[in-house]
């Protein structure tokens, strides 16, 4: 059997393959009272699942705790074991093209360590920022109306 012979039954197979196979649809939501389909609740929805919406400067302070403490001495901590495998194989295929690839995989490696480490740091000082920034914003605000404050010379007249 020559190549077009063999391409034309595999696609043939494929294509019937792919027919005889039924598609469904699956549903991550349930329907409200009388079927139909409703839009997720809004987080600033009053009623939300939770009932409340975004989280107290100690739900932040203990995330960003987490973060610290936690994920990221065990992300660098399996890091440094991947290395000292990685390390060993290497030496262990020296001069063999495996250890070349050994090679670009730990640079690739040790890039995606770096780049996670560096998402964690930014999420927890995200974390700890939140209330300075919001803050900030509240201030900002108020000082928006400003000019609204502003006495006037025409205050005191009428009384």
């Amino acid at each position: 059997m020559g190549f077009e012979q063999e391409w034309s039954r595999l696609r043939t197979e494929a294509t019937q393959a792919v027919d005889n196979q039924s598609s469904s649809m699956q549903l991550n939501q349930l329907a409200p009272d009388g079927g139909g389909s409703a839009a997720p609740p809004s987080p600033l929805a009053p009623g939300g699942s939770s009932g409340t919406f975004g989280s107290t400067p100690a739900q932040k302070r203990a995330a960003a705790s987490k973060i610290e403490n936690d994920l990221k001495p065990t992300t660098q901590w399996a890091s440094d074991l991947a290395d000292e495998s990685t390390n060993n194989a290497i030496t262990g295929f020296g001069g063999w093209d495996t250890c070349a690839g050994l090679k670009k995989v730990k640079t690739t490696w040790e890039t995606q360590v770096k780049m996670l480490l560096g998402r964690l740091e930014r999420e927890q000082n995200a974390l700890l920022g939140a209330r300075s920034m919001f803050l900030r914003n509240d201030v900002a605000t108020y000082d928006g109306f400003g000019p609204l404050n502003r006495k006037s010379g025409l205050d005191g007249l009428g009384r």
